[in-house]
């Protein structure tokens, strides 16, 4: 089968000038600045992480977050270290998720296969782990849900590998977004799907109503869904945005919806500022929306990618990119910004 590659363009736009949030909002007097005075959002503290930089020297995750950094991206070395989940609370007591998340030590896994119940409502704020990679096992998608009750993000960590459970009804009003999931590494969803998330910003720009990935995100036989991130000023990745490179196996990203106001809106379904690879995967019925500024990428939005990969019988259809105001490019596929396209396209079987 032939492979061909697209060209889009040749022009690639790596300055901090082009940060993914330029937020205009009234009041940003107060945000901290990148290096050409755009305004961007502030990321959470996490005093107990080493202050190192994600992209090395510089990169887009630092102008998005500020000069303080996360602990650097890591591939997940698990000890085989196991800690059953035995409760269904949320109270924190022996047993619960909350008490092995929080007394975990570094390469644990999370072992909820032998719990009962079919939801795990949370009532004390989001699930943190303070380890640097942390495995949590669920029984299976269908079978457990850990629900954040549309009040608060529902899980935060640094490299996390998630699998055979449900994650929804996240919510988060603050800092940048991340609905159900806030990953200052990689993510790893297995057997998992995250649905039903939302980050809206009702002041400043907003990011991942699913989740907010600083590293990569990975996906097999997973799905992420019905989510939405909604900023007064720009935002970026109604799913889910993603600072480092996205791959997904046999996936799904659908339904989700990325609304911007003020400025402009990227990734309906995912907004990454790396690679992408789709293998066996779908991307459909995400939307892209902004009021006053230009829309991109209604599926998919790259911003620095060297390749965007569409293989293995991937689809991308039913996607959309709107603009009230301004300029709408790619309903289904966008790559750079401001009309100019960054990346080589990958696509098997296409016409040479």
């Amino acid at each position: 089968m032939a492979v061909s590659f697209i060209r889009l363009a040749s022009a690639r736009r790596n300055t901090l000038a082009m940060c993914l949030f330029a937020a205009l909002s009234a009041g940003a007097s107060a945000a901290p600045k990148d290096n050409a005075g755009s305004f961007v959002p502030e990321r959470p503290q996490r005093t107990t992480l080493p202050n190192q930089s994600l992209l090395g020297a510089g990169g887009e995750r630092d102008a998005l977050f500020g000069t303080e950094h996360a602990a650097k991206s890591q591939s997940l070395r698990l000890s085989g270290n196991v800690v059953s989940v035995t409760s269904c609370a949320d109270d924190g007591s022996v047993g619960t998720l909350r008490d092995a998340i929080e007394n975990a030590a570094d390469g644990d896994t999370i072992d909820m296969s032998d719990l009962t119940c079919s939801l795990i409502t949370l009532q004390s704020g989001a699930l943190v782990s303070s380890v640097a990679t942390l495995a949590i096992q669920g029984p299976g998608v269908d079978a457990l849900t850990i629900d954040g009750d549309d009040t608060t993000r529902v899980l935060e960590g640094t490299n996390l590998d998630v699998s055979d459970v449900t994650i929804a009804h996240g919510m988060r009003d603050s800092y940048t977004g991340g609905g159900c999931i806030f990953t200052y590494g990689d993510l790893s969803l297995t057997r998992a799907k995250v649905s039903a998330c939302k980050g809206i910003i009702s002041s400043s720009s907003a990011a991942g109503g699913a989740a907010i990935v600083l590293g990569n995100l990975t996906m097999h036989d997973s799905a992420i869904t019905g989510n939405t991130a909604t900023g007064l000023t720009a935002a970026g990745g109604g799913g889910a945005f993603v600072a480092g490179t996205a791959s997904l196996y046999d996936s799904i990203v659908s339904g989700n919806t990325v609304e911007a106001t003020q400025d402009y809106a990227a990734g309906g379904g995912l907004s990454v500022i790396g690679d992408i690879a789709l293998h066996g995967s779908t991307i459909t019925g995400n939307k892209a929306t902004s009021a006053d500024g230009r829309a991109y990428g209604g599926g998919l939005h790259a911003k620095n990618a060297v390749e965007i990969s569409i293989l293995d019988a991937s689809t991308i259809s039913n996607n959309t990119a709107h603009s009230d105001t301004n300029w709408s490019y790619g309903g289904g596929v966008n790559s750079g910004m401001y009309g100019a396209a960054t990346s080589t396209a990958i696509v098997p079987g296409s016409p040479d």
